[in-house]
């Protein structure tokens, strides 16, 4: 049976805007964002998910996905949903997003199964006659921020092979800013580095 590993990211991102400029309408609009580039830095804890649209970068409980991020070739991580949930906020590039991972116990073998259970996923155990099939589950809760994207560093970053779509859900309210620029730079290459403040983060590859 062909192994496949199961992510789905369930995201509840914070921000009031879609990053066009002054916003005079109210409800929730959703918009499609190509994510072409992944980069981290395990030591100081962030991930960059590298848009299309905009940047996003998270600073705040990341070390559990990137672990699983590094381990995809363990794992043979073949599948990937994101989306993207936006609520009300003060800041209005402040983003929040709850990430869910889960794989099905019966397509791991055993030595995936000590991965996963030395790096505090949950068993899922169905009830008795259920059709339920049993899996591993971890939940992370990162936090970070939203920027505009850059088509410079777009186009020199190291790609994701497939490239993430993501749907995103945002809540426009009236009279807000437009989201910062990225503060977001290239540093060297082979590979190619993002710099953020003193951080500088390595890409990854699927």
């Amino acid at each position: 049976m062909k192994k496949l590993l199961l992510i789905g990211i369930v995201g509840t991102i914070i921000f009031n805007l879609t990053g066009c400029g002054l916003k005079k309408s109210f409800g929730v609009n959703a918009y499609s964002e190509k994510v072409m580039a992944l980069y981290f830095n395990d030591k100081d804890e962030k991930i960059v998910f590298i848009g299309k649209k905009n940047h996003y970068l998270f600073n705040k409980e990341t070390k559990k996905l990137t672990q699983v991020l590094r381990a995809s070739k363990l794992l043979k991580l073949q599948d990937h949903h994101l989306d993207f949930y936006t609520e009300l906020n003060k800041n209005p590039v402040d983003i929040k997003s709850r990430v869910s991972i889960n794989f099905y116990k019966d397509t791991l073998t055993q030595k995936q199964i000590s991965w996963v259970t030395s790096h505090n996923f949950q068993e899922l155990i169905p009830k008795e006659h259920s059709q339920a099939r049993g899996s591993y589950s971890l939940v992370i809760n990162m936090e970070g921020r939203r920027y505009q994207s850059d088509k410079d560093i777009n186009h020199k970053v190291e790609k994701i092979d497939p490239i993430l779509n993501l749907n995103i859900l945002t809540y426009e309210i009236q009279n807000l800013s437009k989201v910062s620029k990225t503060p977001m730079k290239i540093e060297g290459d082979n590979p190619i580095k993002i710099k953020v403040g003193k951080s500088l983060l390595i890409p990854f590859k699927f």
